[in-house]
């Protein structure tokens, strides 16, 4: 009996220390989801040339007139930098192509009365916009006039096919990103600075 006792006892024992070594403790937990969107770079080109369409049969002399601008359809700032390649196919083998398209780079534009400010400077055959072009701006043109020299468009340019190849990069301004990505090399000194 004596040993039943104990038992109990040793039992009773320790079930008041598993009752008494549950506590209860206050508690709390939170959880939140932080998103961030990345911001976009994009250029579109915006070609003002009336009348010269895909399949326009040229003729030596023929001119073209409107603006090539750029707008930044993205929602981050950026510099711009453009390259105008011509280039002709089709003709005959000892056709020589240089400089039958013509057109002028508008570095400087009329601003307002005799005022007149540098838009495009050329640095390694890039030509850049001097401008930081913020979200939903366009530039102001790069040519507004492609002509084809009648001295130098002869009959072996006939039934020839002639691109301006468009060439336009965009980079975002912030954290000076032009001075690591590929192939950019800097900015040219006149081109705009961000002032923060």
């Amino acid at each position: 009996m004596k040993r039943k006792v104990v038992i109990l006892t040793a039992f009773a024992l320790v079930a008041l220390l598993v009752a008494g070594g549950t506590m209860a403790w206050f508690t709390g937990t939170a959880r939140a989801n932080i998103e961030y969107k990345a911001g976009t770079i994009k250029v579109e080109v915006n070609n003002g040339l009336k009348g010269l369409k895909q399949n326009t049969y040229l003729n030596p002399g023929d001119c073209f007139e409107g603006d090539i601008t750029f707008k930044n359809t993205g929602n981050k700032r950026a510099y711009l930098r453009v390259k105008l390649t011509s280039i002709w196919e089709g003709t005959q083998e000892d056709a020589n192509t240089d400089n039958v398209a013509k057109y002028d780079i508008l570095k400087k534009q009329k601003k307002s009365g005799n005022r007149y400010e540098t838009y495009w400077v050329e640095k390694e055959g890039w030509w850049y916009y001097t401008k930081i072009l913020q979200p939903g701006a366009e530039t102001k043109p790069i040519i507004n006039k492609l002509c084809f020299d009648e001295s130098k468009m002869d009959n072996k340019f006939q039934n020839a096919k002639f691109e301006l190849k468009v060439d336009a990069e965009a980079i975002q301004v912030t954290h000076k990103a032009y001075k690591n990505a590929d192939g950019w090399n800097g900015l040219p000194y006149e081109v705009e600075r961000p002032q923060n």
